[in-house]
């Protein structure tokens, strides 16, 4: 397992206090790597799934999953058409680097909230411009992360009354569509992909 944070380790400590014990418990994984500073749409460059800094290098294609729950950029605007914009460039951005990532039957696993300004992404649309078919989505069960909390792209915030942690949200599960490439396609398809939707 490689485990990746967009933040540098000191930044990821500041933001999120309870970083310290999760980080400590992945380390203490005998088979998992931890990298920082890893932006999401750059995932095959050296020192991400390459091994740079001592850990032990991951081959192109070796992945069963790859897993980005709650993408988001963050506050990067006000303006929602910008910030659906950004969050949509974000998408695509990963998926085209995770896709040469997965071995030959593995499945790229995005989990969002439900409702706008989420909705507006059109993440199924994302996904099949770039090679990718919804095998199925299910509504998010955090009860298969044992200890997990949803926190903010920001950090913590005391107070404030975001309601984040209780809002429902939908996981999907992609995989590289019949007869497409491993790559991302440059061009894109018009082909419709089928999925169901588990409750």
């Amino acid at each position: 397992m490689v485990a990746t944070s967009y933040d540098t380790v000191s930044t990821l400590r500041s933001k999120y206090p309870q970083a310290a014990s999760n980080l400590a418990a992945l380390e203490a994984e005998e088979n998992c790597i931890v990298r920082h500073g890893v932006d999401a749409t750059k995932l095959g460059k050296p020192g991400v799934a390459e091994g740079a800094g001592g850990g032990k290098a991951v081959k192109k294609g070796g992945f069963d999953r790859v897993v980005f729950n709650f993408p988001h950029v963050g506050g990067l605007t006000k303006d929602l058409n910008r910030q659906v914009r950004h969050n949509q460039e974000l998408l695509v951005g990963f998926f085209k680097a995770a896709l040469p990532l997965l071995a030959p039957s593995g499945s790229i696993i995005v989990t969002i909230f439900d409702g706008e300004p989420y909705e507006l992404w059109n993440i199924r649309d994302l996904a099949r411009h770039v090679g990718l078919k919804v095998e199925r989505s299910f509504k998010f069960q955090a009860s298969a992360y044992p200890g997990y909390q949803h926190a903010r792209t920001l950090g913590n915030i005391e107070g404030g009354g975001w309601k984040g942690v209780d809002r429902p949200a939908r996981t999907y599960i992609f995989a590289v569509k019949d007869g497409a490439p491993q790559e991302a396609p440059r061009s894109k398809k018009k082909n419709e992909d089928s999925d169901s939707d588990d409750d």
